[in-house]
This record gives structure tokens, C-alpha cells and sequence, in this order.
């Protein structure tokens, strides 16, 4: 079973209520927070620890996973028990995935008008034909995104893995000697989100 959370911000939170549940984190999870310059974007950090908080704490009777994640040579974070987590944020909307079953990352963007140049080496040549004569190109790149960054949060090695090296084939993605199964997550018609787990799931695995 995989545990799903996810919540749309309405506004940042007030000065108040930022410095309120950022006591709530461990010293080292308050800088993280704080680093953000954007005010939306430390409070949709802030909302994901939380999220994990409570996932992990009601589902598999973790109460303080926040002072147990350590961190990978890669940035990814983990604790020393056969838990899987990923958090995901884009504009308002904040997403937050835990197993004890599946291996898994999960990937969340907002939809919206791009620059396509800037993004030329993250797709291979078959990809950006697909893009091009897609109905919608922006939707069609976030699609095509989503996938790939999910997966290699999933791996744990994150974008030290090149988005153009990773094959897509419709629901699976594979690299190296890994097969990522990618489900889409309908949460709001403006967004686009993607599970990557390393086992078939359906959206009757997710709680």
C-alpha cells in the first residue's frame, strides 16, 4: 500500500503561523526551510515535512521521523528502517508519498507556458517530437517530466541520473537494470503528477 497526502495552499503562511510550525521541526529541517527565498516555496517546504510527519506517525507508528532522516551522498533522504517517502511541491500544491512495500518517488508541476529551450537536453529527439505535435506541448513536456523526475527520486540518485538517458515506454521507465512503473495522479485539472514505484501499483494500492 502506498499512503498519499496532498494539500493546496491557499495563500503563504502568515509570519505567525510559519514560525509556529517550524518549531515543530528539528533544527537542521528549520534552516532547510528558511533557506527558501521564496516565501511560497518555504511554505510548501514546511507543509511537506509535516505531511511526512503525520503519514509516517498515524500509518506505521513513526512519531519522530523528522529526527531520523539522514541523508544519502545524493541529497536523498532516508531513515534506517524499510520505509520509502518522496515529497513533491509546485505552485500551491504539495504532495507527500510513503511505503513500506514500494520503493517509490513521486513528482508534482504546476502547468504552465515554457521556454522549451532551456530545457533542450532533457528530452531525447523522440520525445520532443512527441512534444512538438502533442494538442497541448506544455502538458505534454510536464507529462514527460513528471515521469522522469519521479523515477529518479525513486533510484535515490536523483538529477546526477541524466533526464535524456532515461527510456520511457508509455507506463515504465527503465535504466540501467531498473524497471520504474509510473502512475498519473489526477489531484487538480492545472497540475501533473506522477508515482514512480519500483513494483506495479494501481490507484487501488494507494490509501
Amino acid at each position: 500500500m502506498v499512503y498519499l497526502s496532498y494539500s493546496v495552499r491557499k495563500e503563504p503562511l502568515s509570519d505567525y503561523e510559519l514560525e509556529r510550525q517550524l518549531s515543530q521541526l528539528p533544527l537542521n529541517l528549520q534552516e532547510k526551510v528558511t533557506s527558501f527565498r521564496r516565501r511560497e516555496d518555504a511554505s510548501n517546504s514546511l507543509m511537506g515535512k509535516i505531511m511526512l510527519r503525520d503519514l509516517a506517525k498515524h500509518f506505521f507508528n513513526i512519531p519522530d521521523i523528522l529526527d531520523q532522516l539522514v541523508y544519502s551522498n545524493f541529497g536523498k533522504p532516508y531513515i534506517n528502517a524499510p520505509l520509502s517517502f518522496s515529497i513533491s511541491h509546485s505552485g500551491n500544491l504539495v504532495v507527500c508519498a510513503v511505503s513500506e512495500i514500494y520503493q517509490l518517488g513521486v513528482d508534482v508541476e504546476q502547468i504552465a507556458k515554457l521556454e522549451f529551450e532551456l530545457f533542450q537536453e532533457y528530452m531525447s529527439g523522440k520525445e520532443w517530437e512527441q512534444i512538438w505535435l502533442a494538442n497541448n506541448p506544455n502538458k505534454k513536456f510536464l507529462k514527460f517530466w513528471t515521469q522522469k523526475e519521479a523515477a529518479i527520486k525513486a533510484d535515490g540518485r536523483g538529477l546526477s541520473i541524466p533526464l535524456n538517458s532515461l527510456t520511457l515506454n508509455n507506463t515504465e521507465l527503465s535504466f540501467e537494470s531498473q524497471t520504474w512503473h509510473l502512475l498519473e495522479l489526477s489531484l487538480r485539472s492545472n497540475y501533473i503528477c506522477h508515482l514512480a514505484t519500483n513494483r506495479l501499483l494501481t490507484l487501488n494500492d494507494i490509501n
